[in-house]
Parts: C-alpha cells; structure tokens; sequence
C-alpha cells in the first residue's frame, strides 16, 4: 500500500508538515479527521474520531498488508441499490474474507463509505414495483439468494435491513420468507415477519434444511439448497408448508412464477397447431426445448416474410400484407427463446438459401431500419458543353437495396426498447411505419426512404426485462400493439440435444416450397361464407378490448387475427380463408393475448398509478392524498398523484369516499372490487 494507491481516493486533502490531513471515509466526517503520513515507505493512518484502521482501508476499498493483519482482502460484489427510476443510491459492497460495507456516490462521483443522509430501499426496487399483483412476495436473508433466485426468473429481495416504510410494497400479498438455517437466520426471519406482518396477507418461513441440525454460525441458505436440488423441488418444498398456496403452473418446467388462481400460465390450444404449421411444429417439438408456442409465432413470422409483398387481406381502405411482429417473453434467462428459432432459421433458409441475407439483428435507429431497405438515391447534376451549363441529368449515388425483404430477429429486445427512450431516437416511430405500411422515410435534410418494403420483427426478452423497459410513451402511442407477446418456458430437458433426422426435415421443406410458390401468386384473400359468419359473431369481443396495460398492448385484435388467418391459408394452398384457418388464428391470438394477461397482469400502464392501487388494496381503511404521497418519500409530484388517481377512477379501481369531520370533510381513496382477468370489459 502506497499514498498513490490512498491519497486520490481521499475528500478534502490538505497537506500539513507531517504528511496530510483528510475527510475520514469510515465515518460522517467533517472536521478532516484522518491524519495520513509515511513512514519507512509504509503509509500510517489515523482518525482521531476512532475509526478502526481496518475500517478506513475497507471504506477506501484497499486491501490491507504489512500495516494490518490481513492481506488478502478484496472486493468480491457490488450491490447496487437504486431508486424508482433506477439511479443509484447506494451499494452493498461484500469483501472476501467475509465482510460488508456501505458506501454511495458524492455528487462529483467520488466514493463515501458510510449511507449518511442516504435515502434507503429495499434490494431490487424497480423489480418490487413491477412485480404483479398477483405474485407472491419473496424475501429471503441477502443478496447473494435474491441474485441465485432472479437467476431462476423469480423476483426476492432481502430482509436482513427491512424496515416497516418498505411495507406499502407487500401490503395485501402473501408472503415467503427464506430462512438461513443458522440460528442468526432464525432470529431475523423472525424480525422480518414481525415488521411486516401487519401489512401481508399471510406468512410463511421456509427453511430449506429444517431436517438437518442447527448450526451456531454459518448455516445454509437456499443458494446452498440450490446447487443440490432443482428449482422445481424448491416449489415443491415451499408449496407443502402451510398457510400459503403455490401454483406451481406446468410440471417439469424449469422456471415458474408463484401465482394464485386469478391469472394462470397460457396454454396454447391444439386449434392453433393446424394444417402446415401445425405439423412443422409437431415435428420440431420433440428435438427441442423450446415451447410450441415460441415455434409457430417465429414461423408464422418468418413465412410471411420470406413470401415477400405478395397476398394480403383488406380491411376498408387498409392493405394488410403479411407481416408478423411479436415478442417471445421468456420466464428468465433460462426459458429457451432463442433456441426457439434455430430450428425455423434451418427450415426457412432451405426453402430460399437467400433468405439468409434477410435476416438481421441490432435494431438501434430508425435510420438504420430504413437504410436496410433503402430506395436508390440519385442527384440532380449539371450537363456541360464548352463549358456552359446546359442541362441536368440524374446521377446514381446510392444503388439502394436490392432486397426488399427484411426480417429483424432481435435476441436483445430489451436493447432495443432502451435506444427507444434516447432522446431524438425515431426507432418507436419507423417501426410503427413499418407494420403499417410499405413505405418509410424520414423528413430530414438529407431524406432516406424505402418502399416496397416488406418487415417482419421478432423480439426476445425476459418478462422482468420487459417490464422495467416498457415504458409508458411505448403503450400509448401504438407501439405495444402492434406486436403479438408470447410467453414461454423451457418445454422440456434434453441434456444431449435433440436429433430431428434430415428425412423428416425434406418433407416439410418440399412442402413449406409449395407454399411458398402458391403465395407469390397470390394477391387478395377473402373470407368464405363460414369464416364470414364467424368474424361477424367474434368482431364485437375483438373490437371492444380491454382495460388498462392489458388493453393497449391488444388493441389491434382485429388486424392482428386476419394476418394470422391469411398465413394459416396460404400455408394450405388456399384460395379464401375458411373457418379452420380463422379458428387457428383465433386460438394464437387467444394465446397471445392470454400471455400479455400473464406479462402484464393488471397494470394500468402508468408506474405511479400502478404503484397506489397496490397499496390500497392491502388496506380495506383506504388512504387519504398524504399517505398515498408518503408512499413515494416525496419522489412523485403532486400532478403525478393525482394524474394517476385520475386514471385509476376512470378505469373503475379505486372510488373516493368523503368522511364527515368537524371540519372540512375528509377524502378517502379505497379499491374497488373488479375481474382481475378483465373478460368481461
């Protein structure tokens, strides 16, 4: 350790005639209480205030050597605690050997090892506040568990610093506490239930080895049972303790989320497994761990533009050509939606070996979107004679792209939503252009446009991804919509990889060619005589919606089903769109609206209002204007208060009651009762 290792990472350095004098980082200094000086080439310190030496190389994040005891300790986690709109308070910081410190960020970046004045959160704010309403809330002893359990797509923070203002989170939700089996861990789980038993609905403690003796120290935590047992045996264990029901959704996933019986996992219909796409799908099942649902979206998707601007379907004035955007919503990391489309890449790519050029990833500008199918650009450039100026002719500077076809697959979809927020970013813009219609431009100095265009987008995210980046502006204006969300999960385990024979692959390619041929002769569907029936009893429903997030992310229902419907058909070799191929539209689009349910749950689509109505309903009293402002430790404006009450009154979820005082009367604002699924809106 040397003064160029400490002096730069020390506040209000003074030089003195012994060495130097400093803010002491170990505590809330502010009488320059560090004395710093060297000695035999050894840095010495000293804080008059009392800070152990240990204490000050530790706030300093500098390992310790001949000055102290123990030279091998170093930072081995940071972890990172952020306010509603994800900037950084503070950070949980580990040492090995073991030991934690505190520090935050001056304004001018510079490191204090102390939280004085530190506003403090719980462990994963923004991802508590996104949580469903009808999730269970998961607290277990620190962050290492909450980092193994997010790892398994569920959301837990840690209680060890739980404080009761961090209750509104929690109010009205069962809850699951994690215990470290050590007696330690026994006696703050149980400080932990104490604090918030008056909010939760109910409590439970699991330790996930109450079976084995009790330590003194140093016990086991659910990490450790982890690397023994699977995610699904932890479900299990949780689920057989009392008081609180697990739906555990389907056997044999890898990942689930802890729901109750109001809003289950999608499943997906055998009706939308139908004709071509249908026995596409069947056949790649078994030799892979995607799920069904992943599969038919990307081929449905991935046929349709690889047939280019060819068939579409009319509605009044609007041409719909057969373009696909959607979404694969995986549980977590782990739920197999990229592997989904390994195998219709193979597929699609053998029935047109020039499709492969097609494909593309890194959506980050609108201007890009549009430079990869780009019209020729000319200029205007003068003719000479002798000299003189005669004429003007038009001279190619740009060749333009020859492929009008454009399929984006975008593995990082969460990358994408976050360009979309930058400031001055047209992405949002441009790619509503594109589902809408076959020509793009920009009205710039310089203008790009294309048309003829023909853009097809799939998108992959984790749920708790899409949520955090979502962001308002993208459900209002259209965005949302116009993609089909689809949830998956792992569909099963294949520790050697499947084995999908080139034999069987032949015969769907022979038969995905035929189609392929069949709609580049195609131009306009129409419904025959029953699938006119059939969308003229179903176009109410698919028209009126719903309420809330749900409802602006589904509200193109209409157009949405009739693409589908016009893929279904052109997989057939059809010339109308009949029944069957209306019916499988509609049970995709049931799954897919089913799933957005699932994602989304009940969120209004604003944070704010979001955030209130999940604290009223843990309170059956209401809250007046100031405790529902006291949620948000004064970091939501008033007009952001009562913008969301607003909307929560309108969409019926709250009701204000005013309660006669002596005075002025007093106004309450309670939970309405209504269909947390919304079928009925």
């Amino acid at each position: 350790m040397t003064k160029d290792e400490i002096l730069p990472k020390l506040r209000n350095l003074k030089a003195t005639q012994n060495g130097w004098t400093a803010l002491c980082p170990a505590h809330h200094d502010q009488k320059r209480s560090l004395s710093i000086s060297e000695k035999g080439g050894k840095i010495l310190l000293n804080c008059f205030a009392g800070c152990a030496y240990g204490d000050i190389l530790a706030a300093l994040g500098v390992s310790m050597n001949g000055n102290g005891s123990n030279s091998s300790r170093k930072i081995v986690a940071e972890y990172d605690y952020t306010d509603e709109n994800g900037n950084l308070l503070f950070q949980n910081v580990r040492f090995e050997p073991k030991d934690f410190r505190q520090r935050h960020f001056d304004k001018n970046g510079r490191e204090v090892w102390n939280l004085d004045g530190v506003r403090r959160v719980p462990y994963r704010l923004l991802e508590l506040i996104a949580l469903q309403p009808h999730y269970n809330f998961v607290l277990v002893e620190g962050e290492k568990d909450s980092d193994t359990l997010k790892m398994h797509g569920l959301i837990a923070t840690n209680h060890k610093n739980w404080r009761p203002e961090f209750n509104y989170l929690l109010k009205g939700k069962k809850v699951v506490i994690f215990q470290d089996h050590d007696k330690s861990g026994i006696e703050l789980a149980e400080k932990a239930a104490q604090i918030i038993y008056p909010d939760a609905e109910a409590i439970k403690i699991v330790d996930c080895f109450a079976d084995e003796p009790l330590p003194e120290k140093n016990g086991k935590d659910v990490s450790d049972y982890l690397e023994s047992y699977s995610f699904g045996e932890l479900l299990e264990l949780v689920r057989n303790s009392p008081d609180i029901q697990f739906l555990n959704g389907v056997t044999g996933q890898n990942q689930k989320d802890l729901v109750d019986d109001n809003i289950s996992l999608p499943i997906l219909s055998d009706t939308a497994l139908y004709g071509l796409a249908g026995e596409i799908v069947r056949t790649i099942e078994p030799h892979t761990e995607a799920d069904n649902a992943a599969l038919l979206l990307q081929l449905l998707a991935g046929f349709g533009c690889l047939i280019g601007r060819t068939a579409y379907f009319r509605a009044e004035a609007d041409f719909h050509n057969t373009k696909i955007f959607g979404v694969v919503v995986g549980a977590s990391s782990k739920g197999r939606k990229g592997s989904s489309f390994g195998h219709i890449r193979q597929l699609l790519c053998r029935v047109d070996e020039t499709f492969a050029n097609c494909i593309h990833d890194g959506l980050s500008s609108g201007e890009g979107l549009i430079y990869h199918v780009r019209d020729a650009q000319s200029k205007k450039v003068p003719v000479k004679e002798k000299g003189r100026i005669v004429d003007y002719q038009d001279e190619i500077v740009d060749e333009g792209a020859t492929e009008k076809r454009l399929f984006v697959v975008e593995p990082e979809f969460a990358r994408v939503l976050r360009a979309m927020q930058r400031e001055g970013n047209i992405l949002s813009s441009i790619i509503r252009q594109s589902w809408d219609s076959d020509r793009l431009k920009v009205m710039t100095k310089n203008p790009i446009k294309a048309s003829d265009c023909h853009i097809s987008i799939i998108g992959h995210i984790t749920s708790d991804e899409l949520r955090r980046n979502l962001d308002e502006t993208e459900t209002a204006n259209g965005f949302a919509n116009r993609f089909l969300w689809v949830f998956t999960r792992r569909s099963k385990y294949l520790p050697e990889g499947g084995n999908l024979r080139d034999s069987e692959i032949n015969i769907l390619v022979e038969k995905l060619h035929k189609a392929v041929i069949y709609a580049g002769m195609t131009s306009e569907l129409k419904r025959d005589e029953q699938a006119r029936q059939k969308w003229i009893e179903i176009y109410p429903k698919l028209s009126d919606g719903h309420t809330g997030l749900l409802g602006s992310v589904t509200s193109r229902a209409e157009a949405q089903v009739m693409r589908l419907a016009c893929l279904y058909a052109l997989l057939e070799y059809a010339e109308e769109i009949s029944l069957k191929h209306l019916e499988a539209a509609l049970a995709l689009w049931q799954y897919c609206e089913d799933s957005a349910r699932y994602i989304f749950g009940n969120q209004t689509g604003n944070k704010t209002a979001d955030a209130i109505y999940a604290a009223l309903q843990g309170t059956k009293d209401g809250l007046t204007r100031t405790e529902i402002r006291d949620l948000f430790q004064r970091n939501a404006t008033a007009a952001q208060i009562n913008s969301a009450i607003k909307l929560l009154i309108e969409l019926g979820r709250v009701e204000i009651i005013q309660e006669k005082t002596e005075g002025r009367p007093k106004e309450i604002i309670k939970a309405r009762h209504y269909d947390k699924n919304d079928k009925s809106s």
